[in-house]
């Protein structure tokens, strides 16, 4: 049991460090003017998919719309 709780405490220390870093690289983004990506890098990244409404208009996506496509 101590090496199971020893691994769950390293695997948090890990995960914090982790998020840590993601955070440094977002606000490099943020900086660099890269972040957020704007709608024509993001349909490029996605082949070019959007959702239209019925009367020709652009739907708003949404994850579950993009993971079940």
């Amino acid at each position: 049991m101590a090496t199971l709780t020893k691994q769950i405490e390293q695997k948090k220390a890990q995960l914090k460090q982790l998020a840590e870093e993601a955070k440094q690289l977002k606000n490099e983004l943020v900086e660099a003017g890269a972040w957020p990506l704007d709608e024509d890098s993001l349909d490029n990244v996605a082949g070019g998919l959007r959702h239209h409404n019925e009367d020709g208009t652009q739907a708003p996506q949404t994850f579950s719309d993009v993971w079940f496509l």
